[in-house]
Parts: structure tokens; sequence; C-alpha cells
């Protein structure tokens, strides 16, 4: 791959499809879905460097995008959970996935709370695992590989080393990329909790804001003294790490994961005082106790930031995702010349009978009539249940609060899953043979439930950012952008969470919509909802 150069191809013949899709053994005998064939042709044979698919939810843009993969050489496909890393190594045999560290099972010691993030190898103290050490072979197969499967947290967190195997990629593929910005924002953002500022005395910001001629160098001066006080810790703690003996204990693990913490918020620390500027946000949050903390973020993405976290490490880019924001509003989320995207909108395929949305706002969901509305809530969600009594389904609740609520019906057919637990959640909630009904505050995107795994879907609640968020904030009341990013941005996780159960042209699924915030919304939002998705209403 040159450098600058977007790589492409001159023409794509049915049979280099063919070809293309022939290595994936769950794919190789069927043909390809109407639309997807086009869908590749628009990534391999564009001369732009960002191609921008709006497809609907079950079009197979994972197919899609591997096969435009294996037609352009070195990709990388990124996902935002390992739920879906998960699903694609099912989906795409022999396309490895690469987690991070901490997510295998140390050798060396064979307590579970063990893994190889807290690996003490070293020289003086070799590990006899290291050959079969798990996340070194994961990543081997991972890097050599010319097909391989991502999460953007883990892609943006590793191309930042300069000698990372992930850097140099024809194409990197992003699924569900409306949602790629918040990560980006996440990553380049500061937050240094309460307990870290205590523990090593760190001093706050004199400035809360970046206003006037003291506000940004101060914060600069602050980052620059906080990096030392950090960089001091954390070679004080390489130190007694050496010290270790062979055996990984829980203590020195911690002690493993303590450092590898303070490193990532050095290397944090260092593109502060490189990059901020008056479009920076603080936030002092040490005021609510052991989860205080305090915070800074980039209001908005721009190209510097965009290009050193994201785009560098790409000749071409593939977004796809059902739903994405007006190209204003996503050319300055993701810090993209719009000049630069080739935009390709694709209609749905799929029968309208077999995937009707019902629009039924039995409560309005606001923060002050809340405790009012949900009793409305629950019993409509009773209801549905009787109705869909013998078909498993998904509850999207947008928060634990509301899931705990619905989970208080004590109808036995509901499951809900913790923050740790999901994955094993998701794949017992498909292996059971019972009608049951998955509620959830965080599946919207990603998760597939084909067929009979899910014969409705519920939306109990607009899935808005919240208001006491100051980048929200900052950024609904800093012009008329920042209003439409926040409806559409509502809008597109609602297209998204009801495409969960319909998967293919056979399948069917019913959408049930039932706060008030969402159907007025959609009143006043008509043209950010997908044609496909607005003809399925009723």
């Amino acid at each position: 791959m040159t450098e600058g150069k977007v790589s492409f191809v001159e023409k794509v013949s049915d049979e280099d499809l063919k070809n293309a899709k022939s290595v994936f053994p769950k794919f190789a005998s069927g043909e390809f879905r109407v639309n997807q064939p086009d869908a590749i042709r628009t990534i391999v044979l564009s001369r732009k460097k960002y191609s921008v698919l709006e497809a609907p939810t079950g079009m197979g843009k994972s197919l899609i995008g591997m096969s435009a993969g294996r037609l352009l050489g070195k990709t990388t496909y990124l996902v935002h959970s390992r739920v879906l890393q998960v699903q694609l190594a099912n989906d795409f045999e022999g396309v490895p996935i690469l987690w991070g560290r901490q997510n295998y099972k140390c050798l060396r010691n064979n307590d579970e709370a063990i893994f190889c993030d807290a690996c003490t190898h070293r020289r003086g103290s070799a590990c006899q695992f290291v050959p079969q050490f798990p996340y070194r072979v994961a990543r081997g197969m991972a890097a050599s590989s010319n097909l391989r499967t991502l999460n953007y947290d883990y892609f943006i967190t590793a191309t930042q080393v300069p000698t990372s195997n992930f850097k140099a990629n024809d194409l990197v593929v992003v699924d569900e990329a409306d949602s790629l910005e918040d990560v980006l924002i996440s990553h380049i953002g500061i937050k240094i909790p309460q307990s870290l500022l205590r523990r090593m005395s760190l001093i706050l910001p004199n400035y809360k804001t970046a206003s006037g001629t003291n506000g940004v160098s101060d914060w600069k001066a602050w980052g620059v003294k906080t990096l030392n006080s950090i960089s001091i810790k954390a070679k004080k703690l390489e130190q007694e790490i050496h010290l270790f003996d062979d055996l990984v204990t829980l203590a020195q693990a911690n002690a493993m994961r303590t450092l590898s913490n303070l490193k990532r918020l050095m290397t944090s620390l260092e593109y502060f005082v490189e990059c901020v500027d008056d479009k920076w946000l603080y936030e002092d949050k040490t005021g609510d106790g052991v989860y205080g903390y305090i915070q800074f973020r980039p209001i908005w993405m721009n190209q510097f930031l965009a290009e050193k976290y994201l785009w560098n490490n790409g000749s071409k880019f593939a977004l796809m995702s059902a739903t994405f924001p007006p190209l204003p509003v996503l050319s300055k989320l993701l810090g993209i010349n719009s000049s630069d995207i080739e935009y390709h909108r694709f209609k749905s395929t799929f029968p309208v009978e077999r995937r009707k949305i019902v629009v039924d706002p039995v409560a309005n969901l606001t923060y002050k009539q809340m405790d009012s509305e949900i009793p409305k809530l629950l019993k409509r969600v009773k209801e549905i249940l009787e109705e869909h009594k013998n078909e498993k389904g998904l509850i999207h609740t947008v928060s634990y609060k509301l899931a705990n609520e619905i989970m208080k019906l004590g109808n036995d057919r509901l499951i809900l899953h913790g923050a740790s637990n999901k994955i094993d959640m998701v794949e017992s909630f498909k292996k059971s043979d019972k009608p049951l009904v998955l509620v959830s505050p965080s599946s919207e995107r990603g998760i597939s439930l084909d067929h009979d795994w899910c014969r409705f879907i519920i939306f109990a609640k607009a899935p808005y950012d919240s208001l006491n968020d100051k980048l929200v904030n900052s950024r609904i009341y800093g012009g008329n952008i920042g209003q439409l990013w926040y409806t559409s941005k509502m809008l597109m996780t609602v297209v998204q969470g009801c495409g969960r159960g319909m998967r293919s042209a056979s399948d069917y699924c019913r959408s049930y919509i039932l706060d008030r915030q969402i159907s007025d919304a959609i009143n006043r939002n008509i043209t950010l909802i997908p044609e496909w998705f607005r003809e399925a209403m009723w």
C-alpha cells in the first residue's frame, strides 16, 4: 500500500465476486442477496477514500465487507463489540478475531481472575508458556492474515503504537459506523478517576473553561505537570514489578494492570498537551464521591485528531450502517471532508408485511413524567408478551433502571443480562427452546437474532443521550447542527434496534415503539428516517 494512495481495482466481474465469496464455507454455495454485488463493487471500484453505505438491517453487510476485503487486499474488519466479533467468527470460518490481552487467560497461574494483561514475563524471569501465550498466538494469527476482525477500541489503541502490525491496510471496514464517533471521542479524551487523584495528590486545573487568554495555556501546563507525576509513579511501579516472583499472584496481576492503566493515561496526556484547544470541555465531577473524576473531551472531532487516531491507518475505508446522520453532521462527527465521501443508499428488499413497525405511544417517558408513565408502559409490555406468548423477543430499555422495572413484571420468560455476562446470556438465550424474552439496555446494534431467535421487539424508551452530559449540552446549544445531531442519533438507534430480529427475506419480526418521545421525534423529523423503515410503520 502506498501512503496517501486509495486502493481500488479497475473492474469486478461476476466471477470475481463468486471467487471472493467462495473462501467462506458458510456462504460459498449460496447466491448473493439482492444489492450485495452492487454494494461490493461500490467499495472496491471507488476512487474516493471513504465509501459510506447506508444499507438496511439484514442486507448482509458483513458478507459485503468481507468480500470487498478479499478483492482489495489487506483488510481489517472493525466492529464495536466482542459479541459481534464472536458472531463474525461463527459466520466467517478462518478469519481470525483479536481482543485486548485482558480477555485471554494467563497460563502461568490457574487463578480465574488472572489474564494475559498481567503477564510478568521479562528477562530474568522468563515464562515457559510464552510460545503458547494466548494473546500472542491470537495477535500473530490476526497480524499475518489478509482478513482479520478487531473491535474499535483495540484497533484505535493498537495503531497508536508506531510498530503496530495493524496500521497498513488496503481497506478498513467499519461496521455499524454510526457509533464510531463515540469511540473516537472516548479515546481522545482524558478521564482521571477520583481514586487516582487522591492517591497521587494530583492537583486540578485552575481554569474550568478554555475561554480567555489563560485557559488553554493553563490546561497544557497542568497536563505537563500531571504527566510528569504519573511518569514517576509508573517508573517506581516498574521497578517493583521487576522484583516479583516467577508465579503470578493476584496482587501482582493488579499491579500490572495499574501500570498498564498509567501508561495509557500517559499516552493520552501526551496527545492532550499536543492537541488541546478552546474547543475542548473540562468537567469536574470530583464531588461524586468514590465514582468521581475529572475529564477533558473535544466538543467535536476535527480532521487532525481523526487522522491521527483512525484515518491514517488505511488506504480506503468502507463505513457501513443501516443509518447515518445527514452528510454535514457525519462530516463534522468524523473529521472528514464531505468531498472525500462517496455516499450510497440501498433500499430494503424484504417484504414490508414481514417487518412491520407498530407505533403505539402509550407512555411519555420524559424525566419529569417517568414515575407516572411507567405503569402505562408496563401494562402494554405485559399485553405484548401475552400476544407473543409462544415466541422469543427482545426489549430495548436504554437503561438498567428501566430494565429492572420491566423485570418486576415477574414473567419467568424475561431474562436480563449484566454488564459483564452479556455474551454468555445472549448465547444462552439463543440456545434455549423456551420462548424467552431478552431485556437489554445495550443491544440496539450488532446483535443478530435470526428467525425464531426473535419474533418481536419492543422499544420501551427513546434512546436519547443524557442531557446531564456536558458534551451533549455543548453540542445542542452550540448551533443548529448540534440539535440535528442529537435527534438523528436517537432515531438512528431506534432504526438499528428494530432491525435486530429481521435478518433475511424469509424472516419476520414485528417491532413496537411505545414511547411518545420517539413517535413525536419521527413526526417532526420524518426525513431522518430511511424510506425502507418509514414504509413499514403503521
